[in-house]
């Protein structure tokens, strides 16, 4: 009888040690030695940074003679202002980019010809810094754009890849 040197599917590491993960007392997963140092590093620098930024923010709000009950506020819009635009944001940013190329203007002009379609130089700036695109600036974007409101919120709204 020939035997069967392929490997089985199910196997029992009994080499393989995984450690319990715990999150406020409760196991979370079970992870190696290694991937479980990581992780715990990461987490740990992630409390020291946020406790950190509040404490920036409680600072900055301080001096500038704010109620501390803003410091939340704060916190969330350094956070916000560190995220990276959605892919139909990018997408809607890159057409400005194009038509500012296209009218040949430069970024002061730019802004000024966008103001004259109701998009005020802030929520270009908010834009351009990766805000998302609210509702409310679809009709100016549109018209800048030189596209209808529906393509530009199909546009803002559809995935970047698609699967087929």
């Amino acid at each position: 009888m020939a035997i069967n040197h392929q490997g089985i599917d199910w196997q029992i590491g009994i080499h393989d040690n995984y450690l319990p993960v715990y999150y406020k007392g409760a196991i979370a997963g079970f992870l190696r030695q290694d991937y479980a140092d990581r992780l715990m590093s990461y987490l740990h620098a992630e409390t020291t940074l946020n406790q950190a930024l509040t404490k920036a923010c409680t600072d900055l709000v301080r001096q500038s003679g704010g109620d501390l009950q803003q410091v939340e506020q704060v916190v969330a819009k350094y956070i916000q202002s560190c995220l990276h635009p959605q892919p139909g944001t990018q997408r809607i940013i890159l057409r400005l980019q194009q038509r500012q190329l296209e009218l040949n203007l430069n970024d002061k002009d730019f802004a000024g010809f966008c103001q004259s379609f109701k998009l005020s130089s802030v929520d270009l700036g908010n834009l351009y810094a990766g805000d998302g695109i609210d509702d409310s600036l679809i009709p100016s974007l549109a018209k800048i754009l030189g596209i209808s409101q529906q393509e530009l919120i199909k546009l803002r709204d559809e995935e970047l890849f698609t699967s087929e």
